[in-house]
């Protein structure tokens, strides 16, 4: 295991997912590691990264399958979207990995291995979301009593 998943005693879920980026000609898909603790979706460059790319608090925050389509043509895709249908509040670290910045995406589209694994995301994600940021701060202090008592 990777140094930084010991950091997530209360991993939900962990693995390998497409995740489509910017690339430098348009959208690309690019392979991530994924880490869901603690009402928080951590996406990894590699199993191997110690420092997290992107965070994603799932704070009204929803997941759902997206059909294929001409643009999106992989085979297991599901997306990760505000419920509020604002932009995602989450942050990533700039080319470079130096500066963290505020995300800017409405949706993050991911693809999973297989119709197993797409369904296991997107139940242990729409089971980890809370509806606010009270909520979230709440449940993450109860996680951290329970392990402490």
């Amino acid at each position: 295991m990777p140094m930084a998943e010991s950091l997530f005693p209360d991993m939900v879920r962990r693995g390998s997912l497409d995740l489509r980026v910017d690339g430098l000609l348009g959208k690309t898909w690019k392979e991530r590691w994924f880490v869901l603790s603690n009402s928080c979706l951590y996406i990894f460059d590699t199993h191997a990264s110690e420092d997290p790319r992107t965070i994603v608090p799932l704070t009204g925050v929803g997941a759902r399958i997206v059909e294929r389509t001409d643009k999106l043509k992989k085979p297991y895709m599901f997306e990760i979207y505000n419920g509020s249908g604002t932009a995602l509040i989450y942050t990533e670290k700039e080319p470079g990995g130096k500066r963290v910045k505020q995300g800017k995406e409405h949706v993050l589209f991911c693809n999973a291995k297989d119709e197993n694994d797409r369904k296991l995301w997107l139940a242990d994600i729409n089971q980890e979301m809370v509806q606010d940021d009270k909520l979230l701060v709440e449940e993450l202090l109860s996680r951290a009593n329970q392990r402490a008592g």
